[in-house]
């Protein structure tokens, strides 16, 4: 799955948001906590806006790569679901062009619900992060 979103803010704003997990979960609309492992590697703990939904934590690696303007994250859920998310980030005057890849594999027949849920809530994350206060 292909997005693409426009930021008022700076790509240097944008990517510290993405790649540094502290100012990341301050953004998040699920994501409420993070637990660095080391290295690229981390558990983060998520709870879906969802009635009686349970929260869930689970493990993922973040690799930005910021001469490229890009960051990777890999997450693996109850080891049933694989997301990879592909950030590309590019300087458009003042804002800042976001195109995600997202790609999920599971044995499970969610990739349709789960490209719902993804689309809404990175909708919400790159509006919050617009947002968010900060240097731009």
């Amino acid at each position: 799955m292909e997005l693409t979103y426009d930021i008022p803010r700076h790509v240097e704003f944008v990517f510290r948001h993405l790649a540094d997990m502290e100012h990341f979960v301050a953004v998040h609309p699920v994501i409420y906590r993070v637990e660095a492992l080391g290295g690229d590697r981390y558990v983060m703990h998520e709870k879906l806006p969802f009635w009686l939904a349970p929260a869930f934590r689970y493990p993922a690696t973040v690799e930005p790569d910021p001469a490229a303007g890009r960051i990777r994250m890999r997450a693996s859920v109850l080891r049933l679901v694989h997301f990879t998310l592909d950030f590309q980030l590019s300087a458009v005057g003042p804002h800042t062009r976001v195109d995600e890849t997202i790609e999920i594999r599971s044995v499970l027949p969610v990739k349709r619900l789960m490209k719902y849920i993804l689309q809404r809530l990175h909708g919400q994350l790159f509006h919050n992060i617009g947002r968010a206060a900060g240097k731009a």
